[in-house]
């Protein structure tokens, strides 16, 4: 094989190494969505505020004093230790998730920072109203009136219907609960109904 042949393979066989390096090599990007949800383009759900996952430890833990304890795999459970009920029973339920008691300020930054904090009045409404989370994530969100009136947050989505947290003015409440794990958008709304604030959680993996 002559010199000018031995150096054209040289140089194809380099150029073949580099693209398979620029194509196999992971690109630092963010985090790609890989589901779409319906009225939401992937940007706009790479975008929305992410609900903090729950450190889960070898013992069951509590997020918020009160509320329902988490295991090692994430799954929210009653008092007696078994997993929540979240579509089949009431509101309350010691079935149910629950709801924490009402959190003083020191108890209310330890809580928020393993939580979705979420602010709701009259005039503003759920602040955020859109959030996601992954499939069957353990999350606890953080809710806090903001005016002088009571608010309830809850879903409208049957799935959901045992999850709800009711605070009045000026108070601070917490739940943990699992997401559901079906892809979707999840509506929540202020269970007063004088109030029509309303929100969406996104439940996509990521």
């Amino acid at each position: 094989m002559s010199q000018r042949n031995k150096l054209i393979y040289l140089i194809i066989t380099i150029i073949v190494i580099l693209f398979l390096v620029v194509v196999l090599t992971p690109r630092q990007e963010e985090k790609y969505i890989e589901e779409e949800v319906e009225g939401f383009t992937l940007k706009e759900i790479s975008d929305l505020e992410a609900a903090p996952e729950i450190e889960v430890t070898e013992e069951p833990i509590v997020v918020a004093p009160g509320a329902s304890l988490v295991d090692q795999e994430g799954v929210v459970l009653t008092e007696e230790g078994e997993a929540v009920n979240s579509d089949d029973v009431g509101v309350g339920s010691k079935d149910a998730p629950q709801q924490s008691e009402i959190l003083e300020e020191e108890k209310k930054e330890q809580v928020a920072e393993n939580s979705l904090n979420m602010e709701v009045s009259r005039e503003t409404g759920f602040v955020p109203n859109v959030f996601r989370v992954k499939p069957g994530q353990a999350v606890t969100i953080l809710l806090t009136v903001t005016d002088n009136q009571k608010h309830i947050f809850r879903f409208k989505d049957s799935r959901l219907r045992a999850v709800a947290v009711t605070v009045k003015a000026g108070e601070s409440r917490a739940i943990t609960f699992n997401a559901p794990t079906q892809i979707g958008s999840y509506e929540f709304i202020c269970g007063d109904p004088s109030h029509s604030a309303t929100g969406q959680m996104v439940v996509v993996n990521e």
